[in-house]
């Protein structure tokens, strides 16, 4: 999955890439081996902020898919535990919201993960 590349500000450009949830065996959809598949992949780790500018830039139906995680390095949230940005779509619209990911965190199938290409 390719998303389209982007300006941040002048002169910074980001060419992101997907690993779509469906890749993984449902037991091994986890925040650790989506990671190390990236790795794999040669994808590099986005900025936190690629997240609210894909949700001001794209719709949830632009983007293609119900769920979509910016794999960052992960922000502690107020408990201390690991999370990143995602997009989603409410009845009451599209959301920028921060989810758990932890290593053992398992993701739903429906999930598009957002890396930078290599």
């Amino acid at each position: 999955v390719t998303i389209e590349p982007f300006d941040l500000r002048q002169g910074v450009r980001y060419d992101l890439v997907g690993i779509r949830g469906e890749e993984f065996k449902d037991d091994e959809r986890t925040t650790e081996n989506i990671f190390a598949e990236a790795k794999r992949r040669g994808y590099r780790t986005p900025p936190a902020e690629v997240a609210p500018l894909l949700r001001e830039l794209y719709s949830q139906e632009e983007l293609g898919y119900p769920y979509v995680a910016i794999f960052h390095e992960p922000i502690p949230d107020s408990g201390g535990g690991p999370d990143v940005l995602g997009l989603h779509r409410l009845d009451v619209g599209t959301w920028l919201g921060a989810w758990s990911a932890d290593p053992r965190d398992r993701w739903h199938r429906e999930h598009l993960f957002v890396f930078l290409s290599p």
